[in-house]
């Protein structure tokens, strides 16, 4: 995804981001299965928006980067970030970070997405845990 993808004016924004964001803000959530809104500040200050499937791992949620050596969004959570994460139709504050392969949950992660995801493929994947704040 470019930078320009990513800015949240709803001009610069792909038109398909701004549908499933409408929808997953609305009664129509329920049609979209494991889709969420993901909502951080980029380290410019700029709001990014973006969809993304996801997996339970107990309160948390899982998102998977595919083909993360391709994509940009997913490095803002190398380190530890607050972001607001849409799902259900509900809004929740999150803790996102990348979970490296060589960290002791990198198994148990991976298992969650891989349980609601079947095919996906994980070997150029990034799996950013979301844990839920409070």
């Amino acid at each position: 995804m470019t930078a320009r993808a990513q800015q949240t004016t709803p001009a610069h924004r792909p038109r398909h981001h701004r549908l499933i964001s409408w929808s997953l803000a609305s009664p129509l959530h329920q049609l979209l299965g494991r889709l969420a809104l993901l909502e951080y500040t980029a380290s410019d200050g700029q709001t990014v928006r973006l969809p993304v499937q996801y997996a339970r791992t107990g309160s948390d949620l899982v998102v998977a980067a595919g083909g993360a050596s391709r994509k940009r969004w997913w490095r803002a959570f190398r380190s530890s970030r607050p972001a607001v994460v849409l799902v259900d139709g509900r809004r929740y504050g999150v803790t996102g970070q990348v979970v490296p392969r060589s960290a002791e949950p990198w198994p148990v992660v991976a298992a969650a997405y891989r349980r609601a995801f079947p095919l996906a493929e994980l070997d150029d994947a990034e799996l950013v845990l979301l844990h839920r704040a409070g």
